[in-house]
């Protein structure tokens, strides 16, 4: 159903849904029992590298190449709101166990040659903090099931983990 790469996926807590992340700029969000699409969500302007579900069933988000990631409302699959604050491509997003902290990983390469995190409050969409990663790019991410840590995969072979109220190596 893309027209592009697909760059990730991911299962709505309760396994009704799948949704797709596309190079054609798109999240897909297919009915797991039948097989059929549902509904394509539009608004990024660049590849859709990652996709995730809040582990309460009522967000999707959405990381892109455009620096930017998307909340989407999981069951009327409108945009509720555009997280801005990368200034290079967003490669990954993952949700707290509580769905209440959203963590975001981004870098590139030439001209950018750094990497970052960002952790988000999904309630209000407010940047909470930003850790700098040096010349990595950020792959992917998970919280730990307390919520206080985040692991952190990069390219350069190596996982980080990190308290995400200092923000300092654990």
């Amino acid at each position: 159903g893309h027209k592009g790469t697909i760059f990730s996926v991911a299962f709505s807590p309760d396994g009704s849904t799948l949704a797709s992340g596309s190079g054609d700029a798109t999240v897909k969000l297919w009915d797991t029992a039948s097989g059929q699409p549902r509904t394509t969500l539009r608004g990024h302007t660049a590849g859709v590298r990652s996709v995730a579900f809040a582990p309460d069933g009522l967000v999707l988000a959405s990381a892109s190449a455009d620096t930017t990631v998307k909340l989407w409302n999981a069951a009327t699959h409108e945009e509720m709101a555009t997280l801005r604050g990368h200034a290079i491509p967003v490669r990954s997003v993952a949700f707290s166990a509580d769905s209440k902290m959203l963590a975001t990983g981004a870098g590139g390469y030439y001209p950018y040659h750094r990497g970052e995190v960002k952790l988000w409050h999904v309630a209000t969409q407010q940047e909470q903090m930003t850790l700098n990663m040096g010349t990595v790019v950020v792959t992917c991410g998970a919280f730990s099931p307390d919520g206080e840590t985040l692991a952190v995969a990069t390219e350069a072979a190596n996982v980080k983990l990190l308290d995400i109220v200092t923000g300092q190596a654990k």
